[in-house]
């Protein structure tokens, strides 16, 4: 197996590449940022990690392939092509529409209209889109905080809101009123107040969360999805946990990141049958 750029051979299989242009080159650059400004790499490595979890799935494919053939197999892991899966939809867009889809930054595109769907609030951003279904337990919110008058309950007929807007037909109050409506009243609520209400009340509102908002998630915390990981020193860290509980075929951490070294003696003697003195030649560490 190797992992490379732009794959073994092909027109830019000597290209010179780092994370930024093979994120470019994969594709899912076009798709980020606001459509005025240029586009974005998004903030972490992704590329190499895709790359990683595909070739970790090549390598499975290959190895059950090669017991059931018994012949040798050659994995071919092209960075660029693992950042066009990606895309998700955005790959098939053009043959399904007939164009591609374009960098909407944080507004959606809804027929010949645009819609934001982040929202300041008192701690920073929620995402929520304001029509439709959302509208209809949301209007009531909005006339409880005195954001707008009783009669906006009454006097539009909220579920068939999007449809009408989107087929040009009248509408009692304009997407323009609701989308300043919205903004008011979730200026004056936490990102955890309004992700809470929301889901007590079937309102889809999604906080944009940091690193330090996730640790203080309520779901991961009570799942137990964090885990203790044993550092060098002795000391134990919180990390990520698993991604699912089985209760049939249950998961676990079978072995955490070693030490350096700490496998010597078990790979090197044990496997290869190198003597203490052989494997601390040839690593400059101590197998004992």
């Amino acid at each position: 197996m190797e992992i490379t750029a732009y794959g073994q051979d092909g027109l830019y299989s000597g290209f010179a590449a780092n994370d930024l242009t093979i994120a470019a080159m994969g594709g899912p650059m076009s798709l980020q940022c606001d459509p005025d400004r240029t586009p974005l790499r998004i903030t972490v490595p992704q590329v190499w990690f895709q790359a990683s979890a595909e070739a970790a799935v090549g390598a499975m494919t290959a190895h059950a392939l090669m017991v059931q053939t018994v012949q040798a197999q050659f994995v071919d892991v092209s960075a660029q092509a693992t950042m066009v899966w990606t895309m998700l939809h955005g790959m098939a867009a053009h043959s399904i529409q007939g164009y591609d889809i374009n960098r909407g930054g944080s507004e959606l595109q809804l027929g010949a209209m645009k819609v934001p769907v982040a929202f300041e609030c008192v701690d920073d951003y929620v995402v929520m889109i304001n029509v439709g279904s959302t509208m209809v337990k949301f209007v009531h919110w909005l006339v409880e905080d005195g954001i707008v008058p009783q009669e906006w309950i009454d006097d539009e007929d909220w579920p068939t809101y999007e449809r009408r807007f989107l087929q040009d037909m009248p509408v009692t109050y304009p997407l323009e009123e609701t989308v300043e409506a919205t903004r008011r009243y979730l200026r004056k609520y936490t990102k955890r107040e309004l992700l809470e209400r929301g889901l007590r009340e079937d309102i889809t509102i999604s906080p944009v969360s940091t690193t330090e908002d996730l640790t203080r998630f309520h779901q991961l915390e009570e799942r137990g999805f964090w885990l203790q990981a044993p550092l060098a020193d002795g000391r134990g860290v919180s990390v990520p946990g698993l991604f699912a509980r089985l209760t049939k075929t249950p998961m676990g951490v079978r072995r955490w990141a070693p030490t350096l070294g700490q496998h010597n003696a078990e790979i090197l003697g044990e496997k290869l049958g190198l003597s203490d003195g052989e494997i601390a030649a040839a690593t400059g560490i101590n197998s004992a």
